[in-house]
């Protein structure tokens, strides 16, 4: 039955025609003849609580540079994407011989700026978790993001993310988390983790400070797990390195473009670690527009990992943000690797999702709060993953593989916060759900 509901949904959810995408609104370029111009100057309008700074710092076309319509299109889009306004388009035109670009804003309303929201998932036994997630954008103006959340039931937890795009006039982007889980296991082991982090992402290109970036991370935590009589209290110091490529169009949602991550680790006595071991994980994803106003999107991990592994240090296939639909009962995915799912130093996970808007993006107008955004997407999905121990992925008797085909629904809120309904089919011919909220 649950195979037929699976099978049935899939022409439901991806109807065609149900939207397409948005295109960012450029007037006066008819007028005007632009090539090999320079651009003398760029005004804003209709911004109220977004500071101007905290706006023109963002765009990669700047006063003195070469106009160029693709980076303006650029531009508008990402502006669209961050969450702060209901509508952006562009004016160009010449004053005495000058060029002049001017930026309309529409700004959103309370709900852009602070929002406080309930989240509901589950684990293996339908145990609830309820966590309570504060979010508030664009602190003074500047684009900053605070993230809180407190979670009770089978996970008590407390979560802090303070990140911010800018030091100063400066393009560093820095990021501040703090983290803490207590697992309430009952009849498995106890299960504590504390852990903070500081992040410093350097820009290769002022110019295009997302672009190229050179990452920087500091990391300071402990976990205390008990098995039995047994017991393990670890330090988990590491510092970090990483480099980074973002030619995504759109920093939400993209719908084109391509990113790619590489992130070395160092955990060692030399800063406190209890372990010596080194990780390091690359990840990559593209993006494409298909005809009719789906998505493409693939995406792959590779995680790999040497030295003197800590306890629980291993990779598991299975969860939301993994295999789904070969969670073995994990609906949330946080636990994958335990209860008797195989585990690996290393991983390789590839996934392929195709994703279509159900309904135009819509703007609501609620009383005392202002107008908010309503995104909700579908999806349907194929993931794979591998892992293994020693020697390489293909020999099979140190290596695990598995994949799975699903569909899902995502519904997005106003800061980014997505909503994931998620369901796959294992090997085996079952359905897993998942149901969970991954911040970013």
């Amino acid at each position: 039955m649950a195979r037929l509901l699976f099978i049935v949904l899939i022409p439901v959810l991806f109807l065609p025609g149900l939207a397409q995408p948005l295109l960012p609104v450029i007037e006066g370029l008819e007028e005007i003849s632009h090539e090999g111009r320079v651009l003398s100057e760029i005004r804003l309008e209709g911004n109220r609580r977004t500071r101007d700074l905290a706006i023109l710092r963002e765009l990669y076309l700047q006063p003195g540079l070469a106009f160029d319509i693709r980076l303006l299109q650029r531009d508008l889009r990402f502006l669209d994407s961050i969450g702060l306004f209901e509508s952006v388009s562009a004016q160009v035109r010449e004053e005495e011989d000058r060029l002049i670009l001017t930026l309309l804003v529409r700004e959103r309303g309370l709900s852009s700026m602070r929002q406080l929201y309930p989240n509901l998932d589950f684990d293996s036994r339908m145990r609830p978790r309820l966590s309570l997630i504060y979010r508030h954008r664009n602190l003074r103006g500047l684009r900053e993001d605070l993230t809180l959340m407190k979670s009770q039931g089978w996970e008590e937890g407390m979560y802090l993310k303070l990140n911010r795009p800018w030091l100063g006039v400066q393009p560093l982007e820095h990021t501040f988390l703090y983290s803490h889980r207590d697992l309430d296991a009952e009849d498995r082991d106890e299960f504590r983790e504390s852990w903070g982090s500081f992040s410093l992402w350097i820009p290769l290109d002022r110019s295009r400070p997302l672009d190229r970036r050179f990452l920087i991370q500091l990391l300071l935590g402990e976990r205390y797990q008990e098995e039995g009589e047994d017991s393990w209290e670890e330090s988990l110091n590491a510092a970090s390195v990483g480099f980074s490529v973002d030619l995504r169009e759109r920093m939400i949602r993209p719908d084109r473009g391509v990113s790619f991550l590489c992130v070395l680790s160092r955990f060692s006595p030399l800063i406190g670690s209890s372990h010596d071991l080194k990780k390091l994980i690359l990840k990559g994803a593209r993006y494409r527009r298909l005809p009719g106003g789906s998505v493409l999107a693939m995406k792959a991990e590779l995680g790999l990992q040497s030295g003197d592994l800590y306890h629980r240090g291993s990779w598991g296939l299975g969860g939301i943000d993994a295999v789904r639909g070969w969670a073995q009962g994990e609906w949330s995915g946080w636990d994958a690797g335990a209860g008797g799912e195989p585990q690996g130093r290393n991983r390789f996970l590839a996934r392929l999702e195709i994703r279509r808007d159900l309904f135009p993006r819509s703007c609501f107008q609620i009383w005392r709060v202002g107008k908010v955004l309503i995104e909700a997407e579908s999806l349907l999905f194929v993931d794979a993953g591998v892992l293994w121990n020693r020697g390489m992925p293909w020999d099979t008797q140190s290596a695990s593989a598995t994949f799975s085909p699903g569909i899902g629904l995502r519904l997005f809120s106003p800061f980014g916060d997505v909503l994931r309904l998620e369901a796959g089919l294992n090997p085996e011919g079952g359905v897993r759900l998942h149901l969970g909220t991954r911040l970013p």
